[in-house]
This record gives structure tokens, C-alpha cells and sequence, in this order.
């Protein structure tokens, strides 16, 4: 393995934004998970996995004969080849794509964050291969729960309404919600005027106003309650309020 040395700049930032990425719970499950299944007690990740010859037992121990041949040498090209089987059976088990590392990841220590996070994928797939009876790690997986209805019964479900086109409270609408107190109105005498609110807080109302705007001899309405006035009265004959 090529020895880098120390890093400087941009890659010693990049160091330690990985190393404060560690998981210790993780590592420690994924330890606990390889001594389990193959019996090597891993001490030193990077020092005890770099070879490739206990992954490719942890994947034969998962699924038998997934990597036919463990190179035992000492060349670094026969020691990444069985972290490449590793990760192909890996991959044919099930464990995603985003969830693999590259080889020089483990082989040359550059995101051992990522081989921790592989081996953890790895064994919450476990379960899933026919067969295995060996420690689980993590959450169980979601299984696929197929359903298959008949023609009959994906008829009907055609005439149910969904609930979002009824309303999340079922058949609610958007009734009353519009303000309706300035529509135009049509009043006596086939004029048109807009309605004013009324006021029935008592005191001082508005006062009356006249049929069309004008100033003329038009019937008078209350300002306050929207009565139409008697001709010459002073005062509403509904609320009181003073006429104009």
C-alpha cells in the first residue's frame, strides 16, 4: 500500500469533516457483528479488513460459496481483488448502491466511514437471504406486501371519492365563506344601491343617505340599520338614529 503521508490544506479539512463523521455505535455493532458470524475479533478496523479475507468470510458465512476463491498472498492487487468480489456480492444480495464503498476506501484507508456504513447494510440485508440464521444488526427492512384484487373490486374502488375531492372532513365546502355585504342590490323604483352594514351597536350611527347617491328628493335610508325613512321624519323609525 502507498504510504500518502501526512495531508495538508483542502485534504486535511476533508480528514477530519470524515473523522467527525464516525460512529462509534455503528463501528462497535459492526465489530460485534463480524465476531458473531466468523469469530475474529476486529480490533483495528482499517488494519484488520484491508486485506479483504475477512469480508469475503463474512459474505460466504451470509451466503455460502459468494466468493468461490479467498486469495491468502501478500500483493496488493490479490488483496483488492477480494474486496471486489466483497462488494459484487455485496451488491448481488441486495445492499444499494449508495450504500458501497470503493476499494481504495478500505484498501488505502481514505472514508473507513463508508466501509462501516457497507458492513452495516450489510447486515440488515442478511435476514433477507434465504436461509440465514445468523445475528441481526439494526432495524428489521421493510418486506413487500403485494396485494392482487380481483376486476370486480377494482371496479367499485373506481366509484368511491377520494377524500381529497370530498374535503378532509367529508363533503366540506367553502359555503359562507364569501362576503356578501357591499353586493349591489336592487331596491324600490327598479334603482340600483349597495348595501351598507349595519350598525346595531347603538350611539352614534351613520347617517341616512339617499336612493342613487344624490343630494335630490329620493328616498332616504338609515345609516345605521338600512331602513328606508319616512318622508320629513327626523329620526329612524326602526333604530332611532337621527335622519339627515
Amino acid at each position: 500500500m502507498a504510504n500518502h503521508g501526512p495531508v495538508y490544506g483542502l485534504d486535511a479539512e476533508l480528514a477530519a469533516k470524515q473523522a467527525a463523521k464516525r460512529d462509534p455505535k455503528q463501528e462497535a455493532e459492526v465489530k460485534e457483528f463480524i465476531l458473531q458470524l466468523t469469530g475474529h475479533n476486529i480490533t483495528d478496523l482499517h488494519g484488520d479488513l484491508k486485506s479483504g479475507v475477512v469480508l469475503c468470510e463474512v459474505i460466504n458465512k451470509i451466503k455460502p460459496k459468494s466468493v468461490a476463491k479467498i486469495n491468502k498472498g501478500k500483493m496488493p492487487f490479490v488483496l483488492m481483488e477480494n474486496i471486489n468480489n466483497f462488494l459484487s456480492a455485496c451488491q448481488a444480495i441486495g445492499v444499494p448502491q449508495t450504500d458501497l464503498f470503493m476499494t481504495v476506501d478500505l484498501f488505502e484507508n481514505k472514508n473507513m466511514n463508508q466501509v462501516v456504513q457497507c458492513i452495516h447494510a450489510l447486515a440488515r440485508h442478511a435476514p433477507t437471504v434465504p436461509g440465514y440464521n445468523g445475528p441481526r444488526v439494526g432495524v428489521k427492512l421493510a418486506a413487500e406486501n403485494r396485494r392482487n384484487f380481483d376486476e370486480e373490486t377494482l371496479r367499485a374502488g373506481q366509484n368511491v371519492m377520494s377524500r381529497q375531492t370530498a374535503g378532509s372532513h367529508g363533503g366540506a365546502t367553502a359555503a359562507g365563506m364569501i362576503d356578501k355585504s357591499r353586493n349591489i342590490v336592487k331596491l324600490e323604483g327598479g334603482s340600483a344601491s349597495t348595501q351598507v352594514p349595519v350598525n346595531r351597536a347603538g350611539g352614534g350611527g351613520s347617517p341616512a343617505r339617499s336612493e342613487g347617491g344624490g343630494g335630490g328628493g329620493g328616498a332616504k335610508f338609515c345609516g345605521n340599520c338600512g331602513t328606508k325613512q319616512t318622508p320629513g321624519g327626523k329620526f329612524c323609525g326602526n333604530c332611532g338614529n337621527p335622519s339627515a
